[in-house]
């Protein structure tokens, strides 16, 4: 991802869902500005995991759709298809929009919205062609503000970070009603030139947020209240520093769990006439 004012360093999360099995917590997926890779984060603990590079952009937002397809956006607006098993990114089309930052799956949608705010703009892309069509028109002038983030806190509703004066004022977490375009503050995320939000997202009902000094934390979406879980850090030990977050659509994980209760039972189950060996 392109480098914001005051800032050396940034990098994209994506959510790809719970793990079952072995303990294993939800999984994060995160671009380092530094060494344009790919990573892998576990939520429960901050460890991140190497995936590979990420090609010849920094992604500066990230998406993962229902189907398990992950896709990118960077500093100029263009869409990338990302290869989540080895972070290879392949280029896609130019939405026309400059630099996205705050990216996100809403059924089969990709929503994005406009880096620079005044009155905020979301807007829906083809993930074929790139082209764009405007969902809704926020009703309240953010001025210079700009979104860094956005998660889906139901199918009406989207949560944003939005820098209200960018590198000298503070971060805010807005609400904006995705059918009448009303917007609500939920609450101040702090000083934005010390360590803004650069990643939002729910996963299993728990609102995570990642900032530019790679930090991860729990936030509370009702007021913006925040507890850091600890400090991700890429393959040098050099803090990781996040700027978007998305969760898989919960339908990619139905064709999962169902298959892992159906196996667990035939194992258990003997079959129809068959003796059980007791010792």
């Amino acid at each position: 991802m392109g480098r914001k004012p005051l800032l050396a360093v940034s990098l994209a999360v994506v959510f790809a869902g719970a793990q079952i099995g072995l303990g294993a917590g939800p999984t994060a997926y995160v671009s380092d500005d530094l060494g344009e890779n790919l990573y892998r984060v576990d939520l429960s603990t901050a460890n991140a995991t190497l995936v590979g590079h990420l090609g010849p952009v920094l992604m500066q937002g990230l998406a993962t759709s229902s189907s398990g397809q992950m896709f990118g956006t960077d500093i100029f607006g263009q869409l990338w298809s990302i290869d989540s098993s080895s972070g290879a990114g392949t280029f896609v089309a130019n939405t026309g929009h400059g630099q996205i930052d705050a990216l996100h799956f809403s059924g089969s949608a990709l929503l994005g919205a406009d880096f620079s705010t005044g009155f905020l703009t979301i807007f829906q892309i083809d993930t074929t062609s790139g082209a764009t069509t405007n969902v809704v028109i926020g009703n309240t002038n953010l001025g210079a503000g700009r979104a860094d983030a956005m998660a889906l806190a139901d199918p009406n509703t989207l949560l944003l970070a939005i820098e209200d004066t960018p590198g000298r004022g503070f971060q805010s977490l807005w609400a904006v009603d995705l059918t009448s375009g009303a917007m609500s503050l939920r609450g101040v995320l702090g000083a934005a030139q010390q360590n803004p939000v650069e990643g939002l997202e729910f996963s299993g009902g728990t609102l995570y947020a990642a900032t530019v000094s790679g930090g991860l934390y729990t936030l509370n979406p009702n007021n913006a209240s925040a507890t850091q879980i600890g400090t991700m850090r890429d393959k040098n030990n050099f803090a990781l520093e996040p700027l978007d977050m998305t969760v898989p659509e919960p339908a990619s994980l139905a064709l999962v769990v169902p298959a892992a209760i159906l196996l667990i039972r035939r194992r258990k189950s003997p079959a129809r006439g068959q003796r059980v060996k007791c010792d």
